[in-house]
């Protein structure tokens, strides 16, 4: 009978503890620049610690708040930093870094509560407590400078970038750079001219040279053979069979002799594929230096022969280093036929410019400047991307103040403009990041196989990325089913997902739970910090995963990723959009388009299609990229009318000669800021020698301005 009335008084004084908390906590007032919050849940305290609703106090102080269900996780982001809680859990992070809190996060009367003073604090906010009336008093700068109106979207970074302030034409996006009459600054030869100058050119390798090159890799992966065919010499290439990548087995020549720095060099020959395993055939062409160990390359570039001759040219700028020239046949079983194989010297007197006829005409398609496509972006831009707003000034008492003046500070775009990034500590790249760019994308670092090897990398990038004044990061990507990277070494997957020979394990269930483990791994280390995520990369021609375990597999990736961002664009990115009138490479394009419309068919939640756009290979694959902007447009409306959002996310265009390069770079961002769905441009590294192109938009390797960076 003691027992139970012990029991009692207990449960009794519990209860009465608990009422005078509660009746405590009624009292308690949150001031934020003198201005008293009322709250529809009232703050209470909790060992000390005053808890208010988690989405009134960061959307009351200007932030970003996220909620993810799956893992009771809140997030609030506001000037590049983000503030993560979890609920219960005393571990709190800022932009990753770990911190233990005093009290944590928890549910009450079914909203969640967050320690105002941490949150405040964590913000950059000054934070006080009157013990006479019992109020948290918060003064905060960052809202004395940001105008905060229900009429008014949120604005949860203010941080101003060096955006540029001056350029060579006027702000009007219709004052255009032409260089159509600039072109007599350059010589350009003709094919005749050049046929005449290639006569009297030094040879470097031939035909003969490219039969006794000596194979790198497994003799038995490739066999080659000098055939006569018609009376001309032919070099056959045999695959046995399918490798993970091109350089497992590559063709090295004798070194080259005779190349001296500033000689232009260049490389033709006339090539197909006899038979194949793979439509997507291809073959590389390597031409690098091997004294610094980083095999810097001047030619460095994929063919995809057909079953018909066709001829290749590739140009370049030498050093006396680069003489390692090298033919690697492709990574498919199939048989490639290379013959009429020369590599020249030309010499200083004449510039890989000079030699554009080789490779392009004079200029692409509907290029000119009375263009119809053009007017007709440049209206669909007047009608989408401008409006007008109105300002009306009042005094304290509400009347208006009439011609009040008023001054305006545009700091930055909503347009997304971005690059690849990384952490640096050249200054230069820095400098020249902080200014152009208001987003940026992992290119490596993000993808699962790098991560799980080393998640720190991922992390720095980042952070360096928000220390630079980048406010939009895009996250590349979750799943992308390739698994060896380029170099024949790099898991672009974790290897605990393949089997000996690097092809995917058979447990479907398995692979699986791996792949959910990870989505929510890496979209739960940065919740609220990624805005849009790259579920699934390149799934119209990389199966490694879905080639045997079908395409089923799609739904629930983005299932899961929904569930681990919230808050996050979801992105299907890719290169098929180029590929609608490229022939034999047509199947590229119908796969995008099929699985953009079985998304759509499946209630998927995925918000954009992320258009990659390298259009670097476009001189020797023929058609197999689009050339024109009318193509492009059509491409952009098709998928834009599924209801996709849209954005460029990697653009580059590796092409030496500045001309070429600019004014096809200034008609595409046209023509993509005119498509009223498009929100973004991302290009895949914007200097020489920080990508992997090697002739990237803006920059060349000394940091001048280079003309497609002008035109941007």
């Amino acid at each position: 009978m003691k027992k139970f009335i012990c029991l009692v008084l207990s449960v009794f004084l519990i209860l009465s503890c608990v009422c005078i908390s509660t009746m405590a906590a009624e009292d308690i007032h949150v001031v934020i620049n003198g201005k008293e919050q009322n709250y529809d849940v009232m703050p209470v305290i909790v060992d000390g610690r005053t808890l208010v609703p988690m989405r009134a106090i960061f959307e009351s102080l200007g932030a970003k708040v996220g909620w993810i269900d799956h893992s009771k996780t809140v997030t609030g982001t506001r000037n590049n930093k983000t503030i993560k809680l979890k609920i219960d859990d005393y571990m709190a992070y800022i932009n990753g870094q770990e911190t233990i809190l005093d009290v944590p996060a928890t549910i009450i009367n079914g909203r969640t509560m967050v320690p105002v003073r941490f949150v405040s604090e964590m913000l950059g906010e000054s934070v006080g407590w009157d013990a006479e009336t019992k109020t948290v008093i918060i003064d905060s700068e960052y809202l004395k400078n940001v105008a905060i109106q229900d009429t008014l979207a949120p604005l949860t970074n203010n941080i101003h970038r060096n955006i540029p302030t001056t350029f060579k034409r006027s702000s009007s996006y219709d004052d255009i750079i032409y260089y159509d009459d600039n072109y007599s600054e350059i010589k350009f030869y003709n094919e005749s001219e050049i046929k005449d100058i290639l006569s009297k050119a030094k040879v470097l390798a031939d035909t003969d040279s490219l039969a006794n090159a000596v194979i790198q890799g497994d003799k038995d992966i490739c066999v080659s053979e000098k055939l006569t065919q018609d009376g001309e010499s032919v070099v056959r290439f045999t695959l046995n069979k399918d490798i993970s990548a091109t350089s497992k087995c590559i063709y090295n020549f004798k070194k080259l002799e005779g190349v001296n720095d500033g000689d232009t060099v260049l490389l033709s020959f006339d090539i197909r594929v006899a038979e194949s395993t793979n439509d997507g055939h291809f073959c590389q062409v390597q031409l690098q230096e091997n004294i610094s160990g980083k095999y810097n390359k001047i030619i460095w570039e994929k063919v995809n022969p057909s079953k018909e001759w066709k001829r290749v040219y590739m140009r370049a700028t030498a050093t006396k280093d680069h003489t390692d020239l090298g033919f690697r046949p492709g990574m498919y079983k199939g048989v490639v036929e290379v013959k009429n194989f020369l590599l020249y010297n030309l010499g200083t007197d004449v510039t890989t410019d000079q030699l554009r006829a080789l490779n392009y005409p004079l200029n692409y398609e509907d290029h000119t400047r009375d263009a119809q496509w053009r007017k007709e972006a440049l209206d669909r831009i007047e009608k989408h991307r401008k409006g007008d707003f109105k300002v009306i000034v009042k005094d304290s008492k509400g009347n208006v103040i009439p011609d009040a003046q008023v001054e305006f500070d545009m700091f930055e775009s909503e347009y997304l403009f971005g690059t690849t990034f990384g952490a640096t500590t050249n200054k230069t790249k820095n400098e020249k990041f902080n200014t152009y760019f208001n987003t940026a994308v992992h290119s490596h670092n993000l993808k699962w196989g790098p991560y799980t090897e080393n998640p720190k990398k991922a992390r720095e990038d980042l952070n360096h990325a928000k220390k630079m004044g980048v406010k939009h990061f895009r996250g590349h990507a979750i799943v992308w089913e390739r698994a060896i990277g380029s170099d024949g070494k790099t898991y672009l997957v974790p290897p605990f997902v393949l089997k000996e020979d690097n092809t995917v394990i058979d447990d479907k269930e398995l692979l699986q739970k791996y792949i959910k483990e990870w989505t929510y791994q890496v979209t739960d280390e940065f919740a609220g910090e990624i805005d849009e995520w790259d579920v699934v990369n390149e799934i119209c021609e990389k199966f490694l995963f879905r080639g045997k375990h079908g395409d089923d597999m799609l739904f629930d990736w983005f299932r899961w990723a929904n569930e681990g961002a919230t808050e996050s664009i979801m992105v299907y990115n890719d290169f098929a959009h180029m590929y609608q009138y490229a022939g034999e490479g047509s199947y590229r394009y119908d796969n995008l388009l099929k699985y953009a419309k079985m998304f759509k068919d499946n209630n998927v939640d995925i918000q954009a299609i992320g258009m990659q756009s390298h259009m670097e290979l476009y001189a020797n694959k023929g058609k197999d990229r689009l050339n024109s902007m009318k193509e492009h447009y059509d491409v952009f409306r098709t998928l834009a009318d599924l209801g996709y959002k849209l954005s460029v996310t990697e653009y580059s265009m590796d092409n030496i000669d500045q001309y070429y390069q600019a004014e096809y770079t200034r008609d595409y961002y046209i023509l993509a800021f005119s498509v009223p769905e498009m929100y973004g441009f991302t290009m895949w590294g914007f200097a020489d020698g920080n990508a992997f192109a090697s002739e990237s938009i803006m920059f060349d390797e000394k940091w001048n301005m280079k003309k497609a960076g002008e035109m941007l």
